[in-house]
């Protein structure tokens, strides 16, 4: 998968994860404007990726992330190495 085809896989991923339709995304999204990711909405999303991407996240990362930039910054470089 290339990088364009990664991207869309995570916003598709976000999506039905926090249930919340992917056009409503951008990489600006941020916890604190979508209602279902919550505390809870994050953990889901953060398993989600994992299982979908084969990446862990460190504690810092999970604890750092706020918006879908800031996942795209800890996910693409891990899983652009594998393409």
């Amino acid at each position: 998968m290339d990088q364009r085809g990664s991207l869309d896989k995570l916003f598709q991923v976000v999506a039905e994860t926090l249930n919340v339709p992917k056009h409503e995304l951008s990489r600006d999204s941020r916890r604190d404007s979508i209602k279902e990711w919550d505390s809870l909405g994050h953990i889901m999303l953060i398993l989600a990726i994992e299982r979908e991407f084969h990446f862990k996240f460190s504690i810092e990362q999970i604890d750092r992330i706020k918006t879908i930039a800031e996942i795209i910054a800890c996910v693409l470089p891990e899983i652009s190495a594998e393409i």
